[in-house]
């Protein structure tokens, strides 16, 4: 998936995460991982409550994003769109997993 605003960028040091790379905007250049991500139950009006962790990468413009809610709200956005265009495969297992496993590879979640 790639747009105007952020791209995934894959981890060379672990092949199974991607990272978001903000392309644009106030926080151009800047690079995280979403870490813990908590989906809470629909609410009556179909809504669903969510929360997550990120870690920071690259912070080039050295913002404090821990302090920043509007890069909170930022990284929300963003998270919305890739579990709506990419849920299943979050649910199943990414692709890129898939095609380390079937290289066969050891997959160290099964010990």
């Amino acid at each position: 998936m790639s747009n105007d605003l952020y791209d995934f960028v894959a981890s060379e040091n672990d092949k199974y995460s991607w990272y978001i790379k903000v392309k644009n905007g106030k926080w151009a250049g800047s690079v995280f991982k979403y870490d813990v991500v908590t989906l809470g139950t629909p609410n009556t009006d179909g809504t669903l409550p969510f929360s997550f962790e990120y870690t920071m990468f690259a912070n080039p413009h050295n913002a404090d994003t821990s302090k920043d809610s509007e890069f909170t709200v930022f990284a929300s956005k963003i998270l919305i769109e890739v579990i709506q265009e990419h849920g299943e495969e979050m649910l199943t297992g990414s692709d890129r997993k898939k095609k380390y496993l079937d290289k066969g590879e050891n997959d160290k979640t099964k010990n």
